[in-house]
């Protein structure tokens, strides 16, 4: 038996199938032992197949784009023309004395009232370092104690690597220097509404400035047939931009863009038949509110009945190009393009048909992450998965006095736990803890602090502690090995500047694969609604971020106490020789500590044939399933106690 044990593998489905077909023969508990058995080795979500890998044996390569993403490097010197604005900041309008110095018409950058930001998009790799002159207007008045700038240091995926406040006084030009490596976007904001200037910026090292240049024809790949007005329905904050935008300095002419904000939605026709690819051009907009946290672009191809077949995602930032992206629309209906986030302006340029199908666009499913100096890296708040009372702050607030932005901190409350979820990490961990001036008199904080492994078993344990009007207290963990570092709040913390050294893959904006996947070779997908659900169950309407995976919406399960979802194999056009798929707690759900599902096997007479119970567990990534359906008339499940969620689906 230990000898046939060895030479098994759980990971080879046609031997699971062997497996569960012998045992069957031989009887109900050995059937059981063999199941637990698989679900116990084989952590499932990188074994999953994508059921595109065999509708779409051809489909090896992407769509012919041409051009470029981005402007052109140019020099190292940076004029103020060399960046874009938002609000009250621009470049130079005349000469002016400065501080004892002479800023030329156009050369530097001024801060009129505090309002808007300067960007300045950087060549990779940008080795070496930003510098520039900062100076007060010779008849201004400081406003407060908020810095003059604060320069963002953002790399790939929107990361920020780091930040650098900079002031000065009247008269004293003050020299900023910043480390750029990496950086694909300088972010220049000027937090006080003193009137100010920054002039003679320049890249040391390999960085260059991107200059700009014109959009590449229309934007769309070799051989598209471009989509008609007819075939557009435009809703909410979509609209052809009728002036001039710009993206990463690659300038798109009036009215060939599509601009999204907040809400944006388009819909597109799909040619009746089509087996083809619907591709575009993506990118944010040089003038969009800067963000440390990308704008997510959806497209969902729909069928006939306005269900989910496919979906491609993209996360788009300033600095990041104008990205190619497509989706396939065999089978579908309508294309449906979205905006999913409440920020910034997306411009989506090159709309347009290929007659044939390429390889499934690349949904993000994780972030390698960390400085390429090794350095401290900024975390921003979305980098993790939140549940109960936390969530990423929203509005400016301070910590003894001490400024917190939005966008930089978690606040917490009673039973709010927060995780970062990673792999390969090798460094260390890092944030304050403390509580907002706002929170009124007596508040306190604290944070159980735990670092697992990818086994949940736990490698370090704290409590921190904090309360009103003191300083942010420090966290500071390895994250050598760890797969999940898991903060549970108590009282009304603020968790805030959080860093890692280090390197680490992150499962931080993480999307399902474009198609619904299928665990059993040959086998197919299992549309949900298949199912009479009852109780606590329902089909999901959203993806569910798990542990180093994610779960697609419409194509997921989801249940809790008492619920039940029962699937008829009788009369069906599936077939139902085995059923398998995924289980587990959502990274959100982690707190529930352990959740079950029991699938049962009924016959013709109501009676089970045979019983599964799947055990979903803290820490632990999704988990395959597979149970034989050999002699059942139906499928049922029940889910007893805490939410478990059961997708990729599939019958052979």
């Amino acid at each position: 038996m230990a000898r046939a044990n060895s030479r098994f593998d759980p990971h080879n489905l046609a031997q699971v199938f062997l497996a569960i077909s012998h045992a069957a023969r031989i009887g109900r508990n050995t059937l059981v032992l063999v199941l637990v058995m698989l679900c116990a080795v084989a952590p499932a979500a990188r074994h999953a197949q994508a059921a595109s890998a065999s509708q779409h044996p051809a489909a090896l390569s992407d769509p012919p784009f041409t051009g470029p993403t981005s402007g052109a490097p140019g020099p190292q010197a940076a004029l103020g023309t060399d960046f874009a604005f938002t609000c009250n900041v621009q470049a130079t309008q005349a000469p002016v004395q400065v501080a004892g110095m002479q800023v030329a018409t156009g050369a530097g950058i001024v801060n009129i009232d505090g309002c808007g930001m300067a960007y300045l998009n950087v060549s990779v790799p940008a080795a070496g370092h930003f510098v520039a002159k900062l100076a007060l207007d010779d008849a201004a008045t400081v406003a407060g104690t908020a810095p003059l700038a604060r320069v963002f240091v953002v790399g790939p995926g929107g990361y920020v690597l780091h930040t650098l406040d900079a002031s000065t006084t009247k008269g004293v030009v003050k020299q900023i220097d910043v480390d750029a490596a990496g950086a694909l976007l300088l972010a220049i904001a000027f937090p006080n509404a003193a009137k100010s200037y920054l002039f003679g910026a320049h890249l040391t090292g390999s960085g260059l400035v991107r200059t700009q240049i014109p959009l590449s024809g229309s934007g769309a790949p070799a051989g598209a047939s471009p989509v008609t007005s007819a075939q557009e329905h435009f809703e909410c904050n979509a609209h052809i931009f009728s002036e001039v935008r710009s993206v990463s300095r690659i300038t798109i002419p009036t009215g060939k863009a599509i601009e999204f904000t907040s809400c944006g939605k388009t819909t597109v026709q799909v040619p009746s038949g089509s087996t083809g690819t619907l591709a575009m051009r993506v990118g944010a907009s040089d003038v969009s509110e800067f963000t440390s946290v990308p704008m997510v672009f959806v497209a969902r191809v729909l069928d006939s009945g306005g269900h989910l077949l496919r979906k491609s995602v993209g996360l788009v930032f300033q600095g990041g190009g104008l990205q190619p992206f497509w989706v396939n629309v065999t089978g579908g209906a309508t294309v449906v393009l979205t905006h999913d986030s409440a920020r910034g302006y997306l411009e989506v340029v090159g709309l347009s048909y290929l007659p044939t199908q390429y390889k499934l666009h690349p949904n993000p499913d994780h972030h390698v992450f960390g400085s390429p100096t090794g350095g401290p890296v900024s975390i921003v708040p979305e980098a993790f998965a939140d549940s109960c009372n936390a969530n990423p702050g929203t509005t400016d607030i301070t910590v003894h006095n001490q400024a917190v932005l939005r966008e930089t901190y978690i606040y917490g409350n009673d039973c709010g736990v927060t995780s970062l979820i990673m792999t390969n990490a090798a460094g260390r961990f890092h944030a304050l803890l403390g509580v907002d001036d706002a929170s009124g008199a007596g508040k306190t904080a604290s944070a159980k602090v735990t670092v697992l492994d990818q086994n949940a078993r736990p490698l370090f344990t704290s409590t921190v502690r904090n309360a009103i009007g003191m300083p942010g207290v420090p966290i500071d963990v390895s994250i050598t090995g760890a797969s999940i570092v898991k903060l549970e709040f108590s009282g009304v913390p603020v968790l805030y500047d959080m860093r890692m050294t280090g390197h680490a893959t992150l499962y931080d904006r993480v999307f399902p694969p474009s198609e619904p996947p299928v665990v059993i070779h040959g086998g197919v997908p299992v549309n949900p609604t298949a199912f009479t659900v009852g109780c606590n169950t329902h089909v999901s309407k959203q993806d569910f971020l798990m542990i180093h995976a994610a779960a697609l919406e419409q194509w997921t399960l989801d249940g809790q106490g008492c619920g039940t979802a029962v699937l008829n194999l009788k009369g069906t056009h599936f077939p139902h020789h085995a059923f398998g798929g995924l289980f587990g707690l959502a990274a959100a759900d982690q707190r529930y500590k352990l959740g079950h599902v029991q699938l049962e096997v009924l016959g013709a007479n109501g009676k089970p044939l045979r019983t599964l119970v799947l055990v979903a567990r803290e820490g632990y990534g999704p988990r395959r399933f597979l149970i034989s359906l050999d002699g059942g008339s139906s499928l049922r499940m029940t889910w007893p106690d805490q939410i478990v969620k059961i997708f990729a689906m599939t019958l052979a």
